[in-house]
C-alpha cells in the first residue's frame, strides 16, 4: 500500500525544558499545546477520571491557550479532575 505521508519532526529542544534552581516540581504530568480538542486533551482529562476511580490522582499543568479552553475546563470539572489540573496558560521563554 502506497499511501503519500508527510513527516513532522518533534519539535522537542533539551534546552529549554531543564530542572531550575528555586522552581518546585511538583506535577507529575505535563500537557504542551494549543487548547483544541484535536489535540488530545480531552482523552487525557478522561484518563485521568478513569484513574482517580482507581484511587491515582497525578496532577497535570495544562500549557497553552486556544479556543477549546473553557470547555476543557468545564470537562476537567465535569469529570471531578479539575483539582488535580492547574491550566497555567501561555508560557515564553
Amino acid at each position: 500500500l502506497d499511501v503519500p505521508a508527510t513527516i513532522v519532526g518533534n519539535p522537542y529542544d533539551d534546552r529549554l525544558f531543564r530542572t531550575m534552581a528555586g522552581v518546585a516540581r511538583d506535577r507529575e504530568l505535563a500537557f504542551l499545546g494549543r487548547l483544541v480538542s484535536d489535540k488530545g486533551l480531552p482523552v487525557l482529562l478522561a484518563a485521568l477520571a478513569v484513574l482517580a476511580r482507581a484511587g491515582r490522582r497525578p496532577r497535570l499543568t495544562v500549557i497553552g491557550d486556544g479556543p477549546d479552553r473553557a470547555a476543557l475546563e468545564a470537562a476537567a470539572r465535569r469529570l471531578e479532575v479539575a483539582e488535580q489540573v492547574r491550566f497555567a496558560g501561555s508560557r515564553r521563554g
